[in-house]
């Protein structure tokens, strides 16, 4: 039974003292702790925010080729001055903010697909990408690189096979 409230037989210590700058320091300390923690929170939680235009590989989320195989609507030094930072494929940084937004804005997408798809990550979600590619193609899809893509000797094979891959939808 407690009694005064301690314990019967229990010992009770006194509190030690701190001068003002052994509080300063502990308060300091555990400050330091609780910005580095969530930093690291922050950190560890970063990623891909719009998730358009991406893959999964392994158990991350990273860009597809998909996401950068086409060219901006203005000029590239352009989009560089709009979104600062240009996407890049197998990559998992967050896009520009001004891209996408954070949450997503939909007129914000809207206008960096208009504007700046490659810098903003957004190829696939224009109309050059806008279809399918062929179930049985001559060639395997997944193995068709850019420069496939831009090789006038691949153009009519990869307009009739891997369109989408290669962002011929709207080429014929």
């Amino acid at each position: 039974m407690r009694v005064g409230g301690t314990w019967p037989g229990a010992t009770t210590r006194p509190k030690a003292k701190m001068d003002g700058a052994g509080e300063r320091q502990k308060r300091h300390e555990m400050l330091s702790f609780l910005l580095l923690s969530t930093l690291l929170l922050r950190s560890t939680l970063a990623g891909i925010t719009d998730l358009n235009c991406t893959e999964s590989v392994g158990e991350a989320v990273k860009y597809a080729q998909t996401a950068v195989n086409c060219q901006n609507k203005l000029s590239d030094a352009s989009c560089t001055v709009l979104y600062t930072t240009a996407v890049k494929a197998n990559t998992d940084t967050d896009r520009d903010a001004k891209c996408a937004g954070n949450p997503v804005d939909p007129h914000l997408v809207q206008a960096a697909i208009q504007l700046c798809p490659q810098t903003c990550g957004y190829c696939c979600l224009t109309p050059a990408y806008a279809c399918d590619n062929k179930p049985q193609p001559r060639i395997p899809c997944s193995s068709v690189t850019t420069e496939m893509c831009q090789n006038i000797a691949w153009k009519s094979i990869l307009e009739e096979d891997c369109p989408k891959t290669c962002g011929l939808c709207d080429s014929g």
